[in-house]
């Protein structure tokens, strides 16, 4: 597969802790799959970026 498409919205800084991911499969498609991960601070569980993506199917 080959990226389409990602984008990273970053929402604010993380100092002095772990970065938990949670991936999720949006849509998986024949020729295209769709993806969103949040990336949230281990201190606290709030969101501190989201990554969305597109791939091609090759």
């Amino acid at each position: 597969m080959t990226t389409v498409d990602q984008t990273t919205h970053f929402m604010r800084a993380v100092s002095a802790s772990d970065v938990l991911a949670d991936a999720r499969v949006v849509r998986l498609g024949r020729t295209m799959s769709f993806g969103r991960v949040t990336l949230l601070s281990a201190t606290d569980n709030k969101p501190v970026a989201m990554v969305s993506s597109a791939f091609a199917m090759l």
